[in-house]
C-alpha cells in the first residue's frame, strides 16, 4: 500500500492517468527518481516507449510488439550496508542513492555512533521466497542494512541458533522502520546466518478465531 502510495504521489498524481496507463508505452515518467528508490528495476510497456520520450536512463531487454522490457539502470539495490546515517528530516528522494538510511530521531540516536565501515563486511543472500530472506554475514564491527521492502510491523529478524556463529552471547538484531517506508536492520558484529520474516501468527488467530464462529453458527 505504501509503495502504491509513493508511485501515485510521485509520478501519477499529476499527471492525470493511472499506474496501469504506464504498460501503454505513451505516457512520460516524470519521476524517474521514485523508480530508483522503490527499487523497480524492469519497465514494461505495450508500446514502444522511444517513439514518445527519453529512454536513456534504461536499456532494452526485449523489444518485441506489444512487450517492451526495459531495465531501470540507476535503480538503488534491494538489500545494502548503509554507509551514511540521515535524520529522517532531511529525506529527499531525489538525492538518495545506495548506501543512505534515513531513520526517525530516536532510532537515528540510538545509532548515530556506530561506525559504518563496510571494508571488512560480507552480507550475501543465501535464500528467498515471499515473506521470507536469509542472509549470512560476517563483518569486525556493527553494521546497518537496508531492505527495500515495504515494511510492515509484523516483520522479524532473528540469528539462527548454531554452534558455528561467531556472536557476542548478548548481541541481538533489531528491525524497523527505515528510508520512511522501508526495512532498516541493526547488524552486530559477528559471523552468523539470520532470517527476515514476516510473521504471520497473529492473522492466523483471527482466521481460526473466524472459522470456529462460523462452525458454531
Amino acid at each position: 500500500k505504501k509503495t502504491a502510495h509513493y508511485l501515485y504521489k510521485n509520478i501519477l498524481e499529476d499527471n492525470n492517468y493511472e499506474l496501469r496507463d504506464l504498460s501503454n508505452g505513451d505516457k512520460k515518467i516524470t519521476n524517474i527518481d521514485t523508480l530508483n528508490f522503490l527499487g523497480i528495476k524492469y519497465l514494461y510497456f505495450k508500446n514502444d516507449p522511444e517513439l514518445f520520450f527519453n529512454m536513456d536512463s534504461f536499456s532494452p531487454v526485449e523489444r518485441h510488439k506489444q512487450l517492451y522490457i526495459y531495465q531501470n539502470k540507476s535503480s538503488l539495490s534491494h538489500y545494502y550496508l548503509a554507509k551514511k546515517i540521515f535524520s529522517e528530516e532531511n529525506f529527499d528522494i531525489k538525492k538518495i542513492k545506495t548506501g543512505d538510511i534515513f531513520l526517525k530521531k530516536n532510532k537515528q540516536k540510538k545509532y548515530q555512533d556506530i561506525f559504518l565501515n563496510n571494508e571488512n563486511s560480507k552480507l550475501n543472500l543465501i535464500k528467498f521466497k515471499n515473506g521470507y530472506y536469509e542472509f549470512e554475514y560476517s563483518s569486525l564491527n556493527d553494521n546497518l542494512m537496508v531492505i527495500n521492502d515495504s515494511w510492515h510491523p509484523n516483520w522479524k529478524a532473528q540469528i539462527f541458533s548454531n554452534e558455528e556463529n561467531q556472536i557476542h552471547l548478548n548481541s541481538k538484531i533489531e528491525i524497523f522502520l527505515a528510508n520512511q517506508i522501508f526495512k532498516g536492520i541493526f547488524l552486530p558484529k559477528g559471523i552468523y546466518k539470520f532470517k527476515v520474516f514476516f510473521d504471520t501468527r497473529k492473522y492466523n488467530v483471527g482466521i481460526y478465531i473466524s472459522l470456529i464462529s462460523f462452525l458454531i453458527l
